[in-house]
């Protein structure tokens, strides 16, 4: 089949809608797909693994349950509650005094292979103060934020004492005011960071252990002092001890959405536009749509993929006839 679009989006309750539209030859006929999925937090076999899972999904008190069952409880500090990709997330305001964290535990003490993921949205993609922002940190272990000019960085501190690590950052930068699926895995070996499901092209060699500590975890901060704080929102936050690979980060992203298919023919026509105007209707829950374009029919190889609040996008480049 050819060229496709699709059109998704995830708003912040417990349903998730995913809307498809994808034209097996430009020309000829458009596929829409509707469907509609209750997010399910279980347990899969890849997350066996899952050292920590803070899906932030409490209503009130200071309490972070870790659905992982490994009992790695978190606490709040004056972090906001609000709604995010699946059902609630926390908000992060850029100052010192809001956060949370989690006690130290042998589990969070990660040493020979490690995974961070998490959704993520930040309000401003400049650091608020120090160098970036900080989703996770475990002091010299490990780190998941954003880097300079809005690049996704990720830490490991290697055995030898003292900051001494390897630190990696996206090609790909992230837009202020847009969800996004962030992951980073250490396999012992390199740093790898995704985007979105997507392997970023930056790589970062990094060999050795990581060094063990009692520092506790904290989120939206960096440890006890005061910079590098997050300006955004964070949900679905998970720690594993194990590199997951790549199609199973590409799934998580992908998780919430399970297509239902209906044909709609179209004519050929050979004055059809390849940068054609798609349009949908607004739901008020949703805030953040995702257009994807395929030019083969499981959407494996995207030809365009970005985020949008509008009901309505328009392609700045010409589709490929298929």
């Amino acid at each position: 089949m050819g060229n496709g679009f699709k059109v998704s989006n995830r708003k912040g309750s417990l349903m998730k809608t995913d809307v498809r539209i994808r034209a097996p030859r430009v020309w000829r006929a458009l596929l829409i797909f509707l469907s509609c999925l209750l997010f399910s937090i279980g347990m899969t076999n890849a997350q066996s693994r899952l050292v920590a899972y803070w899906p932030f999904n409490e209503l009130s008190g200071n309490t972070l349950i870790d659905a992982s069952g490994n009992g790695n409880t978190g606490y709040d500090s004056n972090a906001t509650r609000v709604s995010g990709m699946s059902g609630g997330a926390l908000s992060f305001n850029g100052t010192t005094s809001n956060f949370a964290y989690a006690l130290n535990s042998a589990s969070l003490n990660i040493a020979s292979q490690i995974t961070i993921e998490c959704w993520a949205n930040v309000r401003q993609t400049s650091p608020v103060s120090g160098s970036g922002q900080t989703f996770i940190r475990k002091e010299t272990a490990y780190v998941l934020g954003i880097g300079s000019g809005g690049r996704v960085g990720f830490w490991v501190g290697i055995s030898g004492g003292g900051w001494t690590g390897s630190w990696t950052l996206s090609q790909q930068t992230i837009q202020a005011s847009s969800w996004y699926h962030i992951a980073g895995v250490w396999n012992g070996q390199t740093l790898k960071v995704y985007v979105n499901g997507v392997e970023d092209a930056n790589t970062y060699s990094a060999v050795g252990t990581i060094a063990l500590h009692t520092y506790n975890v904290y989120m939206g901060k960096f440890y006890e002092s005061n910079y590098e704080c997050l300006n955004g929102t964070i949900d679905e936050l998970k720690v594993y001890n194990y590199a997951l690979p790549a199609d199973s980060i590409a799934a998580h992203y992908n998780a919430s959405f399970t297509p239902a298919v209906v044909l709609i023919p179209y004519a050929p026509d050979p004055t059809f536009k390849r940068q054609p105007l798609l349009r949908w209707f607004a739901n008020t829950s949703i805030s953040v749509y995702r257009i994807q374009i395929a030019t083969v029919p499981n959407f494996s190889s995207l030809f365009i993929t970005v985020p949008t609040s509008d009901t309505f996008y328009l392609p700045t480049a010409n589709l490929p006839f298929g």
